[in-house]
């Protein structure tokens, strides 16, 4: 279902009980089975797929592809969410994963229930991706960033945390 001021330009394909409402843009990507995205979010060159939430000021760019996927963790009714004024570019965030706040994430693999949030920054580079996993956090003002050198992958997984400034 397309409602409100959703705009729909490109080469876009949108298929499988999608709702985009309010003033989405959505703009040469491909969104299906069940995403439902609204407020002032912006989905540029990019895939969406599966039943998860994008809403508020999100911007979801640069070939990224986001894969929701439910069941495979504890938490079976959680969706993944991308929402606020959070930016995703170049990265696959799939499962059940959390993107909020003024996060930045930047050529990353971010999966299971992985959270990035507040004013956190995960950037990987053409090279290297940052990879987060499991229930790893990523808050505050924390910065993970991938090195130019061959296997400069920084990877956080479990539990693990990283907070504040660091």
């Amino acid at each position: 279902m397309i409602s409100g001021n959703t705009r729909i330009t490109g080469t876009s394909v949108l298929w499988g009980e999608v709702y985009a409402t309010d003033n989405v843009w959505i703009d040469n990507s491909e969104i299906s089975q069940g995403a439902y995205i609204s407020d002032s979010v912006t989905i540029h060159d990019s895939l969406v797929y599966g039943q998860c939430r994008i809403f508020g000021h999100a911007l979801i760019d640069q070939h990224s592809m986001i894969v929701a996927a439910q069941g495979l963790t504890p938490d079976h009714q959680l969706l993944l969410q991308i929402y606020d004024r959070a930016r995703v570019s170049a990265s696959r965030i799939v499962h059940q994963a959390q993107i909020y706040g003024d996060a930045v994430v930047r050529y990353a693999f971010i999966e299971h229930r992985a959270e990035v949030f507040d004013f956190a920054s995960v950037e990987g580079n053409e090279e290297n991706n940052v990879w987060l996993c499991d229930c790893a956090k990523v808050y505050g003002h924390a910065q993970v960033k991938a090195g130019i050198e061959e296997d400069a992958i920084p990877t956080i997984h479990y539990s693990s945390q990283v907070a504040e400034y660091a």
